[in-house]
């Protein structure tokens, strides 16, 4: 969120771009490292298991089956709460296995909405949201409609977190209507409480309060003293982003005395931290440190450590609002060694990201980066896009400090591609605002401009109110710099109402010191004078300290303007005292500046004196920092270019290391499958064929193709692999893509001869049948493209569906798929790459006709007499090593004379090959 203040000559720009970068910091940590609060999240855990419990408490025998499933349900909810989450998946995966063969869904859709609050935890959004819909469904069949509405609130949760809140507010008013209809009011004030929190996402605070009222208001008629305590800290978490500090301190204290009276320490220190938010945005820092360590305290003694690490990030963030750097980076450090401890990757990575963050703003870049890169890496490991896009952020805020457009841009754009891939809308904006914030120093205000209307755009389609008028706010910003008076009112004036539809005093007083900047650049003094007396009415109001030193300094330096010096002195000397209470150096510098025109011009000039030493000295220190930007650029130059080779290089080494484990199991797989295909076959052909002469016959030809055609691709994988093994230098990202494309085309070939296999194991077995009915032949097509469409891809064949629509045969469904199968791998597996196969009918009064013609390299009359009759003894790879024994074409022409059909084939040899099958055609009517 950008604020901006009026100054004169040498002062306005610096001062300008000070409070600029600041709150480009400030939007940056609240996106980054986020002072602990939540709209019920934090408490989400027990508020779960406390409404599961009271639901689910049966008289079970504990070694009864439906006990022993329980047990393990309760165990996966017991990891859930400890955030041992892949443990808890594994439990739950197998409660949910007992409660399906148990046949009892009730159970089953509670573990999956279990299941789903694992998975949103670990922000596996889309598997969580198709997790809640099973659940869902379960639920609706069996007519639990309270269950439902879990379902709807959980699924409106995770779209909430995905930045979608028009269909999270859709899924919880969804949830709200059920839950009206069955008088269920617990579950409606859940309902309520969620959608509050939406709103307040949105920037909506009106209606979020609205929600949280009623929220409160139905627990309190229910005496749920523990949720009635919860609804309290929401409504003061709301009340403290629209700057109305009083309430909000308020409503802290009400849920502190009720979570004091129930004995709910774990929520007392929560309550705590909130109370310490309250003080640290009023700039109050003794007091906010008071409660953190009083929420610390409590954390020791239950010897929560993850608990423990977030009241140190509170303190760490204290520190750092007061510039005690040393003092943030103490805390912030012991919170990164208490989750170095814990193990948990991405909590450490978040801890690296907040000390970067303080070494960014000590301007210690070389040291910033570190953390931050330490940061990329375990976020890469982890596969954490979009954490990761958070760090390449950070470090584009480097550049961008460092004066380094280009990578700055490079930077924040590869950010910008991250957040489009996921979808994540917020984000986008956020980046799309750094962009704008990073030509706007460059001085590029057309860009700047552009960049800040796209993130305008993307923040009125999320319906984000506060992020909106945050755009206006920036766009008013420019609008000045481009010396258009007029929409930079505009856009002001639409970002102050905004900011008042959410009673934000806080924002709302930034806004108007903006439109007295404006005016008093046009030298309309009494305007100017009206605007920045009301901004400093909203700061004092707010308790801003750092607002009041800024609306003073301008109303001091609009009195000095118009000579009015006696009135001036009172406002400058108090900008001068509070900007060295809260220590920020160009605010000081200003301060004396303006201090020595003003006893300059009253004739003093041994005060004039003074503050032009204290401005000179204020502005060697400013340059000395200048001066360590230039040396610390060269430093981040050399560090950037290093980490980026060690990222790509671990990136690699991941990726290569994912491969060999993959088909390590995929030829550990095609081994068994192997062994056992051929039991069974010995064991059919010495059983069932009398014949011993044709029984050996067979037997040796089965033999060979299965030696031959798994024997090829297994070696030729182990070669593969050997490749990869060689160091990552020597493999260029050419040579990796052809080897990887080569693995997976041998595997898919392989697998589709162990299909045939099992397939002529289960014919001579009986167990295929014969079941004919009237088949949609394109859609049995699209069916079996499916799969196959992902083989072609990879070699680059295209695939033309010329079947008609409404087109049926009387055949055997699962025989029609696997001739299918058969002969369009087989097309793909002889065709070029780029090359392409069509699929098309010819029909006449009784049967339908169906081609796969391909264009690839075709065979011989005599090869292809071979293959039709069975009799090929030769096997012959294709373009791609794929391998072939015509085991499949036999397996199709045996299915096709099984349903009544026939198969044919004419080919050219280097041209084309054109494989045909009839089906008995139905009559439409």
């Amino acid at each position: 969120m950008l604020k901006h203040t009026t100054l004169k000559k040498p002062t306005k720009f610096i001062l300008a771009y000070l409070v600029l970068f600041l709150s480009l910091v400030i939007v940056n940590n609240s996106f980054a490292q986020t002072i602990e609060h939540s709209d019920d999240d934090s408490i989400f855990a027990n508020i779960y298991v406390k409404e599961v419990n009271e639901n689910d408490v049966t008289d079970i025998a504990d070694n009864s089956p439906l006990g022993e499933a329980m047990a393990v349900f309760e165990e996966g909810k017991t990891l859930y709460n400890s955030r041992k989450f892949i443990k808890a998946t594994e439990e739950l995966k197998k409660a949910r296995k007992a409660f399906l063969k148990l046949k009892n869904k009730e159970m089953e859709s509670k573990t999956l909405l279990s299941l789903g609050h694992v998975l949103w935890k670990q922000g596996e959004f889309n598997n969580a949201l198709s997790v809640y819909q099973e659940a869902e469904s379960i639920q609706k069949k069996i007519g639990r409609q309270d269950l439902q509405a879990e379902s709807f609130q959980f699924m409106g949760i995770v779209y909430r977190d995905m930045g979608d809140y028009d269909k999270a507010l859709q899924l919880l008013l969804k949830s709200l209507e059920i839950t009206n209809t069955i008088h269920h009011n617990k579950l409606k004030a859940s309902s309520l409480n969620y959608l509050a929190g939406i709103y307040w996402k949105m920037g909506n605070y009106n209606n979020a309060l609205k929600y949280y009222l009623d929220a409160l208001k139905i627990r309190e008629e229910m005496k749920d003293h523990y949720y009635v305590a919860s609804s309290h800290s929401n409504i003061g978490i709301l009340y403290k982003d629209m700057g109305q500090y009083r309430l909000a301190i308020e409503h802290h204290k009400k849920a502190l005395f009720i979570q004091k009276h129930l004995g709910e320490d774990k929520a007392v220190a929560y309550s705590l931290n909130n109370m310490g938010n309250v003080f640290l945005n009023m700039a109050k820092y003794d007091s906010a440190l008071i409660y953190y360590k009083q929420s610390l305290e409590i954390r020791v003694d239950q010897n929560s450590k993850s608990d423990i690490a977030k009241s140190l990030d509170n303190m760490g963030n204290a520190y750092k609002a007061m510039s005690d750097f040393v003092g943030a980076l103490k805390y912030y450090t012991q919170a990164l060694e208490i989750r170095t401890e814990l193990g948990g990757k991405k909590a450490i990575a978040n801890s690296l990201n907040k000390i970067g963050g303080v070494y960014l703003m000590m301007s210690k870049y070389h040291s910033a980066l570190e953390f931050y890169f330490q940061s990329l890496e375990y976020y890469t490991l982890l596969n954490d896009d979009f954490n990761k896009a958070k760090t390449i952020n950070n470090v584009g805020l480097i550049y961008k400090d460092l004066s380094n457009f280009e990578f700055a841009n490079k930077y924040h754009n590869q950010a910008l591609d991250i957040y489009e891939k996921l979808g994540r809308m917020v984000q986008k904006a956020v980046t799309l605002n750094y962009l704008g914030s990073m030509h706007w120093k460059n001085n590029n205000l057309n860009s700047a401009l552009n960049y800040y209307m796209q993130a305008l755009r993307v923040r009125e389609e999320i319906g984000d109110k506060s992020a909106v008028a945050s755009s206006n706010n920036n766009l008013g910003l420019i609008y000045r710099d481009l010396k258009d008076s007029a929409k930079s009112i505009s856009f002001y004036i639409h970002a102050y109402n905004l900011f008042d539809e959410m009673k934000n005093e806080r924002e709302m007083a930034s806004v108007l010191n903006n439109i007295g900047d404006v005016y008093f650049n046009f030298n309309e003094y009494d305007k100017s004078l009206n605007y920045f007396n009301k901004a400093l009415h909203l700061h004092e109001k707010t308790s801003n300290s750092r607002g009041i030193a800024i609306s003073s300094l301008n109303i001091g330096q609009l009195y000095i303007e118009q000579g009015k010096y006696q009135k001036a002195i009172t406002y400058v000397d108090r900008a001068y005292k509070l900007s060295l209470d809260i220590n920020e150096g160009e605010l000081i510098k200003s301060a004396c500046y303006d201090n020595y025109r003003l006893y300059k011009s009253l004739g003093n000039s041994k005060d004039a004196l003074r503050y032009f030493q204290l401005y000179v000295s204020q502005k060697d220190s400013i340059l000395n920092k200048e001066n360590t930007k230039i040396i610390a650029e060269l430093q981040v130059n050399y560090e950037i270019n290093k980490r980026e080779i060690e990222i790509q290089t671990l990136k690699k080494q991941k990726e290569i290391d994912e491969l060999k484990m993959k088909f390590h199991r995929l030829m550990l797989i095609i081994g068994l499958i192997s062994f056992v295909l051929l039991l069974v076959i010995v064991l059919l052909l010495f059983r069932s064929l009398k014949n011993k002469k044709r029984t050996n016959t067979m037997l040796e030809r089965l033999f060979s193709v299965v030696a031959h055609d798994l024997r090829s691709p297994v070696s030729t994988l182990s070669n593969l692999s050997d490749l990869l093994n060689q160091p990552i230098a020597d493999l260029n990202e050419g040579e990796r893509n052809t080897i990887i494309k080569h693995m997976d085309g041998i595997t898919k070939s392989t697998m589709s001869l162990l299909d045939n296999l099992l397939d002529w194991s289960k014919k001579q077995r009986g167990l295929i049948g014969y079941n004919p009915e009237s088949v949609d032949i394109k859609k049995a097509l699209e069916e079996s493209l499916i799969w196959m469409d992902m083989i072609a891809k990879n070699k680059e064949v295209s695939i033309i569906d010329e079947l008609p629509e409404y087109t049926f045969a009387f055949v055997d469904r699962s025989a029609l798929l696997l001739i299918y199968r058969n002969l369009i791998v087989n097309a793909i597996k002889f065709s070029h790459s780029n090359g392409t196969i069509r699929i098309f009918i010819h029909q006449n009064h009784s049967q339908v006709e169906i081609g796969v013609e391909d264009n690839g390299i075709g065979m011989s009359s005599q090869k292809l007499e071979a293959v039709l009759s069975g009799n090929n003894s030769s096997s012959k790879t294709g373009t791609m090593n794929e391998t072939g024994t015509g085991f499949g074409i036999k397996l199709c022409k045996e299915f096709i004379a099984i349903n009544k059909g026939k198969l044919w084939a004419e080919s050219i040899e280097n041209k084309q090959t054109i494989f045909y099958f009839s089906l008995p055609k139905v009559n439409p009517n």
